[in-house]
């Protein structure tokens, strides 16, 4: 969803700042999440963020932190954000769960009208 969502349509917006509200309930091991995210994905997902904000504007982001249950995700998730804003930056391909390929192909459907990149 970040590769063949988020990032096209953040390139062609053109934002001046890059507003993340950073929450960690989605870690692999969250009771309440479930979605299977790992710390590594985590940090994927913040450097393709960071990838998007130094186009875009000039590497601007303000993060928030939001949720998580559990300690361990809160800690590596965390950790991992930080070193992907820290570190030299990546390219990250992040694959989309087969579950979730649909959902992507609906919001792009959607979403196409609106956005000449995802045309």
């Amino acid at each position: 969803m970040y590769e063949s969502v988020l990032r096209p349509i953040a390139l062609e917006y053109q934002p001046e700042l890059v507003l993340v509200s950073a929450g960690f309930d989605p870690y692999i091991k969250d009771p309440l999440g479930g979605m299977g995210v790992t710390g590594e994905g985590f940090g994927g997902l913040a450097s393709i963020v960071r990838g998007i904000a130094e186009k875009t504007c000039k590497g601007k982001v303000l993060m928030t932190l939001e949720g998580g249950y559990d300690p361990d995700g809160l800690r590596e998730g965390v950790r991992a954000v930080l070193n992907a804003f820290l570190g030299p930056p990546q390219t990250v391909s992040i694959p989309a769960a087969p579950a979730a390929e649909s959902v992507i192909r609906n919001v792009i459907s959607h979403q196409k009208k609106y956005w000449k990149s995802l045309g």
